[in-house]
């Protein structure tokens, strides 16, 4: 039984965290195009990932883990470094593929599916530990 209530647990986190990611990517996409006619892709990247941390450190520990109260505040905390920790995987990633294949507005593409997945497992990790 308590099987059944952690892989139902598991479903309905990853349900709003998809939610809440397409919510937060298709933001950070449009967001990113548009600042590519005013800036490199590596500055466009970083603008746009700052606005997801915001983002992400308000709603994903309560409306995905469901952390309320002093857990809420430490949790928010926790988010952040994780996002923050995928911000820098994703740069790094986001560069090589444009150096490698020259395709600043599709590597981005790459990466959010990369760093979506890394963000999602590091996230529930400190969640189900808070």
């Amino acid at each position: 039984m308590k099987y059944i209530q952690d892989v139902n647990k598991l479903k309905r986190q990853a349900f709003r965290f998809l939610f809440a990611g397409v919510i937060n990517t298709g933001t950070t996409i449009i967001l990113y195009q548009l600042l590519l006619f005013l800036l490199t892709p590596a500055l466009s990247y970083c603008v746009t990932w700052f606005f997801g941390v915001v983002f992400v450190s308000i709603i994903y520990p309560f409306f995905i883990f469901d952390k309320k109260g002093k857990k809420y505040k430490k949790i928010n905390l926790q988010f952040a470094l994780i996002y923050i920790t995928c911000f820098l995987i994703g740069l790094a990633l986001n560069q090589s593929l444009i150096i490698m294949f020259d395709i600043p507005r599709l590597a981005i593409f790459f990466t959010l599916c990369f760093t979506s997945l890394v963000s999602f497992l590091m996230m529930r990790l400190a969640a189900e530990h808070s």
